[in-house]
């Protein structure tokens, strides 16, 4: 499932959440409500009011959705 914009993340030790939403191609407020819920299957951190998301454990499970 890799698209053009995700080699621009992959060398980074963390994304945040609005450039995981330009990743999947979703909308930033339903991917801060997708971290923020139980169903996200990766590790997230918040540092101060910024989520962070190591950028290995996402690419991991982002990988895996075609895998399957």
């Amino acid at each position: 499932m890799e698209h053009y914009a995700d080699n621009d993340y992959r060398d980074k030790m963390f994304i945040t959440v609005e450039e995981l939403s330009r990743i999947m191609r979703i909308s930033r407020s339903m991917a801060y409500k997708y971290v923020e819920s139980n169903e996200c299957p990766f590790y997230r951190e918040q540092v101060g009011k910024r989520i962070i998301i190591p950028t290995k454990t996402f690419f991991d499970w982002y990988d895996s959705l075609t895998n399957e």
